[in-house]
């Protein structure tokens, strides 16, 4: 789009001149400058750059406790502790600046991610079932807090989180069922997150309605 400095209009951009005053036509100074949809290229670089950075400096700096925890004990002890911790870290540092992933995907991705960290530090620690009986559940009634608050604050597209909570209710039901064969005793807190998952995913379809099946539907093509 052109402009008249003069008469302050805007022309057609086939127009050389202001038909008014016939002056000579200038681009408006948006057009000019090249104005459009901000460059973010530089600062996703600029992103990746830095995780880059995050990670090769907790490979190092677990080298170094390996080494300082194998020199103290004659043994590697809490140093794998802190090298489950960092690999968690830099997993969800990465992952969750990748913009071709969802939201939904991401919180599936982190709560499948936390599950393995749990129960790998449950294997270094020991104590009994803990991971499983206790900190897996929380784990599963976290992200399904997190799913609900989502959609509360986005009620025009809480259905793009109903493919996700079929995951988590799966998840849910998947480590219910692994926690029942290896102790049945254990089974409380397990159920409870499994539970709290499938109410939420039925008030979904009950209150969703039409919007909830039509997103099932187009999920599972049927």
């Amino acid at each position: 789009m052109n402009k008249c400095g003069k008469c302050n209009v805007n022309i057609r951009d086939d127009v050389k001149v202001c038909p008014l005053c016939g002056a000579p036509l200038s681009l408006e100074a948006g057009a000019a400058a090249g104005v459009g949809y901000p460059d973010v290229s530089q600062r996703f670089r600029l992103m990746r750059f830095l995780i880059k950075v995050a990670i090769f400096s907790s490979v190092v700096a677990q080298i170094i406790l390996a080494i300082i925890d194998y020199a103290t004990d004659k043994a590697f002890s809490w140093s794998m502790i802190t090298a489950v911790g960092l690999a968690f870290g830099c997993f969800t540092l990465a992952y969750s600046f990748q913009n071709n992933k969802t939201l939904q995907r991401k919180l599936v991705g982190q709560l499948l991610a936390a599950i393995v960290v749990i129960l790998l530090l449950n294997r270094i620690i020991g104590h009994g079932l803990w991971g499983l009986s206790i900190a897996v559940p929380c784990a599963i009634a976290a992200i399904e807090g997190a799913v609900v608050v989502l959609m509360f604050t986005d009620l025009s597209h809480w259905q793009v989180y109903v493919m996700a909570q079929v995951w988590i209710v799966l998840i849910g039901i998947a480590m219910l069922i692994v926690t029942i064969v290896i102790d049945e005793e254990l089974w409380l807190l397990p159920a409870a997150a499994a539970g709290f998952t499938v109410v939420v995913l039925a008030a979904m379809v009950v209150f969703g309605g039409r919007h909830a099946t039509a997103e099932l539907k187009r999920r599972f093509r049927v």
